[in-house]
């Protein structure tokens, strides 16, 4: 996908088992690519897609 991604480790706040946690900003027409891609490395894997906003000197964009 030609995407950064920050990788981290976690400790599950109910389970108390160590994660790995995987960050990556994509654009809304990237999300279907995405999500098959992590599916057929993990088809465990939980996914949060949240909206994104870029801020930049104490203002807001769109």
């Amino acid at each position: 996908m030609g995407r950064g991604v920050t990788h981290f480790y976690a400790k599950g706040g109910y389970t108390q088992e160590d994660k790995e946690v995987l960050y990556c900003v994509v654009t809304r027409l990237e999300i279907s690519k995405l999500r098959s891609i992590v599916y057929d490395f993990d088809p465990e894997a939980f996914m949060a897609i949240e909206e994104v906003h870029k801020y930049l000197n104490f203002y807001w964009f769109r």
